[in-house]
């Protein structure tokens, strides 16, 4: 009798606890400091089957962290108001809207506005109303970024550039790439990092660009889940200056019909003109780095003057033609 007693009692703390680790919601309207108050300590809210839930104006719930709301069977959220009378939730990032039963529940989540009118925003991401049949066809977490990034930054160190980042929730988080741009608008992939799926811990990562270039480099991070979304970081920059000089070596020089030319630049050759010791481009139409570069027949011999462009580095030589 008291072995059954001990059970009944434990089994009851379990479930008690359990309830107290979420919010669940009747039907009917709630104003954002009635879910503060319902929510507690918690970190769920339950809208329950058959149940619904009404915005009494907006919810502003970015206050308590990472929240998550599960809607589950034919349970349904309710947002009313046109223009700047619409009633938005907002939730801070890392933050998640759980569809238990998206296919049979068209109406889990419910605007009576227009279509482009915007409702949710996880973090800085906004949701308006024709996404809502996107997020109900998901089945699950509603966040464009699935991660709680606590910052990016990027440094010098020695020759190369630390970049580091660290997340304090990863969600669905398949990798990250680094992306590397000398002008702030055109990037490229330098780096592939894997995520940790999905973690409720702090998480720490760092890389070393060993080949940045002279002057100005930005980096950004671009974090993507396993259903292939993903989304950018802010841009940061580092300025680094060499403390080697650039070398560049054009040969065979005197050249008489055809040259070479090698460079210690980790980007390829985007221009190459010629031009006459007064200044008068002769040659303007290199544009990509070849084996080796032909002179046009119509040249005569003489000094002339090479300008060559690799990145964010730049040479003139002066050569003579035979």
């Amino acid at each position: 009798m008291n072995n059954l007693l001990t059970t009944l009692v434990v089994g009851l703390s379990l479930l008690a606890s359990q309830l107290q680790a979420q919010a669940v919601l009747s039907s009917g309207k709630y104003t954002g400091q009635d879910i503060k108050t319902s929510l507690g300590e918690n970190r769920s809210i339950v809208i329950p089957d058959y149940t619904l839930v009404e915005l009494d104006g907006d919810w502003n719930l970015r206050s308590l962290g990472a929240i998550s709301i599960t809607i589950q069977g034919s349970g349904c959220i309710v947002f009313s108001g046109y223009g700047d009378g619409a009633e938005r939730m907002r939730l801070a990032q890392g933050s998640s809207i759980i569809i238990e039963e998206g296919a049979s529940n068209p109406f889990a989540l419910l605007g009576t506005g227009i279509s482009e009118q915007r409702r949710i925003k996880i973090g800085e991401d906004w949701y308006k109303e024709k996404h809502f049949q996107d997020i109900i066809d998901g089945f699950g977490v509603s966040s464009l970024l699935p991660i709680e990034l606590a910052y990016f930054r990027a440094h010098l160190k020695g020759s190369a550039v630390e970049v580091k980042w660290g997340t304090e929730v990863e969600i669905n988080n398949a990798y990250f790439e680094i992306e590397h741009s000398t002008n702030g608008k055109d990037f490229k992939s330098i780096a592939y990092v894997e995520g940790a799926g999905t973690s409720t811990k702090a998480l720490f990562y760092d890389f070393q660009h060993k080949t940045p270039e002279r002057g100005v480099n930005y980096y950004r991070l671009k974090q993507t889940d396993f259903d292939e979304a993903f989304s950018y970081s802010d841009i940061v920059s580092v300025k680094y200056e060499s403390t080697t000089k650039a070398t560049v070596k054009v040969f065979p020089n005197p050249v008489v019909d055809r040259f070479t030319i090698t460079h210690d630049s980790a980007a390829e050759l985007s221009q190459i003109q010629l031009y006459s010791v007064l200044g008068q481009q002769m040659v303007g139409r290199w544009t990509e780095e070849q084996a080796s570069y032909l002179l046009p027949k119509s040249l005569t011999p003489g000094q002339y003057v090479l300008r060559m462009r690799a990145g964010a580095k730049e040479w003139t030589e002066r050569i003579i033609v035979q």
